[in-house]
């Protein structure tokens, strides 16, 4: 996740610099740095013999209806000799609920060029499920607001529906925010494929997943 350190305000989270930086029209210039930054540090790891997981990066709304997107991640793609699916690009309900044909041809280039896209915070927006049903989507990811307290009874049970859309749907869900072992086992009895959170991973700085992959590559771990 992205971060930003300030001698003077300390870290600031992204949820309140990237909205500082839509309000500001600097929303497609912080998704292009951070899209050049990731596919630069894959290409480095890479080069290095190691096999890093694709990367997920999240696309601000007015930059996904931007026409020039994906020509612009094609080129970066492209000119480092990367594969299309060392990327997934993450967007919000709102984003995939606007009928902009810019959008919808953003998402049929990234998904035909193999680059998943998934649903960000899913369950908090407002999406119609007839609408879901034409979306090129991979996965939806359920937001961590349903899985903190997914042991009380409404939340387990809007947490079931949502995986028993996705089936139909035949997306693949990954849970947000998972910080617990019983949150871990219920969302597996459950047949939820995919999670994320505390529970697995903290935050981690280059240096340390450096470290990782390399134990992964050497087969230490």
């Amino acid at each position: 996740m992205l971060r930003w350190h300030d001698s003077e305000l300390g870290t600031v989270p992204p949820d309140i610099f990237v909205a500082v930086a839509e309000s500001v029209n600097l929303g497609k210039a912080l998704d292009c740095w951070v899209i050049k930054t990731v596919l630069n540090q894959i290409k480095s790891w890479q080069s290095m013999g190691l096999q890093p997981k694709p990367v997920a990066v999240n696309i601000t709304a007015k930059h996904f209806s931007d026409p020039a997107l994906y020509n612009f991640i094609e080129a970066k793609l492209s000119k480092l000799g990367l594969r299309a699916d060392c990327l997934q690009l993450e967007i919000t309900e709102g984003v995939v609920m606007d009928d902009s044909p810019t959008i919808q041809d953003n998402l049929s280039a990234c998904r035909s060029a193999g680059i998943k896209v998934a649903i960000d915070d899913f369950g908090t927006g407002y999406s119609l499920l007839s609408y879901l049903t034409t979306l090129p989507i991979d996965f939806i990811k359920i937001d961590r607001a349903f899985i903190q307290h997914l042991e009380q009874g409404k939340n387990l049970g809007l947490v079931k529906a949502m995986l028993t859309m996705a089936q139909a749907l035949e997306v693949a869900v990954i849970a947000e925010g998972i910080e617990t072992q019983q949150q871990h086992e219920l969302l597996t009895e459950l047949g939820c494929e995919f999670g994320q959170g505390f529970f697995f991973a903290r935050p981690a700085g280059l240096a340390e997943i450096e470290q990782s992959l390399t134990q992964q590559s050497d087969g230490s771990v």
